[in-house]
């Protein structure tokens, strides 16, 4: 396994490379001897090249022809063939151009894995903010007495104070109060979860009700978002193990120009006559290896990529791990979050049923007029209703907020009670529905007027745009999906139905969606994570192919594979497609290293003239050029 270096390391070397190609230049200019610009060109050689060498030494005991092996045996190729022309008496191929390649060649890609490499400076950056989750303090609760310690001194059965906005810094249970908690970070539900005495809360969840006293249930070093970060930290280290997209190719043109030489040299000796010694068969063995073109390679490679970025960036795509694209395509099975992933993270009113002798735009009217003053994800579900079917909500005289409950609003000549079912029923309510209606739904408004009851209004997760469209779309292109939430499974199913996805799992905390990730990793297939949230980092980072919708409380914009910065769905299918062109120009691209790299060698053998420096450079500025021409199309399809 290749080492990974600091991209200081390859940085450096890479100046040092440029500074060689400007002193070969200068030594062209003002003729200086080829022996001179033999032995700058051979320091260049381990200099600027020694941790590719090294690297390809390590990679070799594994039998690995990946990049590194590549520029390595061009570069030794081309410092073997010069050093024998120019020792040889009578130079055999008079290209005086070679010099400049070995440097030149180790410069491009010192730079490319600096660039590279500092992508792994961003996982340890991460990793080191990852303790900011965790809660450094907790108020011990001792009979009258709150002191404030470290929340890792705090012992189960201990209890602790957890004040309104605070975050929960251990796992507990509620002793005293009631409250809601903002449990999004773990599970990814929108929703406020209603606590109360004997409920669990859990560390990294925020206190958004009253204060309440809880019982410590485990330590800190055991709670569940220990376990998440402590394993998330284990994962990305990963990422430095992670396959280089210069490797794509690199394998494939190292066998292609191996047994070309070793054919060309047969040919010419014992069809074509031609070779008359093996210092001949030699020079054509490693001409043929020196004229490779690793600078076209990586440029075969660098320039289709870095406009499918550009591309991709337009799309509002940010791509941080080229390699992870060919894992999305290959993919076998795609997991999906539901909440802020395959739905937007806001409610929509899915349906309102009303009691006996209620019609839908009375109980619409009624559920709307009890949240018009309020900001939450239900007010807005319904003041959309409200807006799009032309309902107009009562003036209110007064509102009594009742958390985790519901809502008391009086108008001129009705009292409204919108909330929970219990809590309806408490306040001497017959709550009575239709006995076909089946509550498979979580999020429910019961609505009352005046102590009769009129019935509920149903809210569920609103699918992003074109959600449905690319479910198909996957699903035709062999891909199996599997919708994973933190929600519970009755209330999945219904947005699972609605997009178009046959499995999905419920109630799933991080831990479990990494150990589904991880079962079907081990049963061989290739799985990609679609996600949104903390509550998925683990299930991203567990995948072969991480894509996440970027929230603002998104802690992975930086290392996950590619951050979706878009609403629209749509986006999924568009990345496809804009991975099969890419991979149609890269092999138009290869292809066009292999047959230059052909031409230029028939042309060097045969030519009996002096193939000048500034010639060889002229001839890679061009092909650089097509290769451009043929890969800028990707900025703008």
């Amino acid at each position: 396994m290749a080492k990974v270096f600091v991209s200081s390391a390859y940085n450096f070397r890479g100046w040092v490379s440029l500074i060689g190609i400007i002193v070969i230049l200068i030594g062209y200019m003002f003729d200086f001897s080829n022996t001179m610009l033999l032995m700058t060109s051979a320091i260049l050689f381990f200099w600027g090249g020694d941790l590719f060498l090294r690297n390809a030494c390590r990679e070799n005991s594994s039998f690995k022809l990946g990049f590194n092996f590549f520029i390595s045996l061009n570069a030794l190729a081309l410092l073997i063939f010069t050093i024998t022309n120019n020792f040889a008496g009578q130079a055999a191929y008079k290209i005086s151009g070679l010099y400049l390649l070995v440097p030149l060649t180790f410069c491009i890609a010192n730079f490319l894995k600096a660039s590279e490499v500092k992508n792994i400076s961003n996982s340890f950056n991460f990793i080191e903010s990852l303790d900011n989750f965790i809660s450094k303090s907790a108020i011990l609760v001792e009979g009258d007495k709150q002191t404030k310690v470290f929340a890792s001194e705090v012992k189960v059965g201990q209890k602790i104070l957890i004040n309104v906005a605070q975050r929960v810094p251990l796992d507990c249970v509620i002793v005293e109060g009631t409250t809601l908690a903002d449990e999004h970070l773990l599970t990814g539900n929108i929703t406020l979860a209603a606590k109360e005495v004997g409920d669990n809360l859990l560390a990294g969840s925020v206190n958004k009700g009253s204060a309440v006293i809880a019982e410590v249930i485990c330590p800190l070093k055991s709670s569940k978002l220990a376990r998440v970060l402590n394993a998330l930290k284990i994962s990305e280290q990963k990422k430095i193990t992670s396959k280089s997209y210069l490797d794509l190719h690199s394998h494939f043109i190292t066998l292609f120009f191996i047994v070309f030489a070793v054919v060309n040299v047969l040919a010419g000796m014992y069809l074509f006559k031609n070779i008359t010694s093996a210092i001949q068969a030699a020079n054509i063995f490693l001409l043929t290896l020196a004229l490779s073109g690793p600078v076209i390679y990586m440029a075969s490679l660098l320039l289709p990529f870095r406009y499918l970025i550009k591309g991709c960036a337009g799309r509002k795509v940010k791509i941080n791990n080229p390699n992870a694209l060919e894992m999305f395509k290959n993919s076998d099975i795609i997991y999906i979050d539901k909440t802020g992933t395959l739905t937007t993270g806001n409610l929509e009113v899915d349906q309102i049923i009303p009691a006996k002798g209620y019609t839908v735009e009375k109980v619409a009217l009624a559920a709307a007029t009890s949240q018009q003053g309020s900001t939450t994800i239900f007010a807005k579900a319904l003041k959309e209703y409200c807006r799009v079917n032309k309902i107009v909500p009562e003036t209110i005289i007064s509102t009594e907020l009742h958390p985790s409950y519901g809502t008391v609003v009086r108008t001129q000549n009705d009292i409204i009670f919108a909330g929970r079912k219990a809590w309806l029923e408490g306040k001497g309510i017959k709550v009575e529905l239709a006995s076909n209606v089946q509550e498979l739904r979580k999020t429910v408004f019961y609505i009352s007027k005046n102590n009769k009851f009129m019935g509920c209004v149903y809210f569920t997760d609103k699918l992003r745009a074109n959600a449905k469209s690319v479910v198909a779309y996957l699903q035709e292109q062999g891909k199996k999906l599997c919708l994973l939430s933190g929600d519970n499974t009755p209330a999945l199913q219904i947005v699972a139905n609605r997009a178009g996805i046959k499995d999905y799992i419920g109630d799933m905390y991080p831990r479990d969606k990494a150990a589904r990730i991880a079962a079907s990793n081990n049963l061989g297939k290739k799985t990609t994570m679609i996600g949104d949230s903390f509550n998925d980092i683990l299930a991203l980072l567990q995948a072969n192919a991480a894509l996440a919708f970027a929230r603002e409380d998104s802690p992975f914009i930086s290392w996950v594979d590619m951050v979706l910065e878009t609403r629209d769905f749509g986006v999924i299918k568009a990345i496809f497609k804009m991975y099969d062109k890419t991979q149609a120009i890269i092999r138009q691209n290869i292809l066009l290293t292999i047959l230059t790299g052909l031409i230029l060698f028939f042309f060097l053998t045969q030519n009996q003239q002096m193939i000048s420096w500034y010639q060889l450079v002229f001839y890679l500025i061009a092909v650089f050029f097509i290769i451009l021409i043929n890969s800028v199309r990707l900025k703008y399809e």
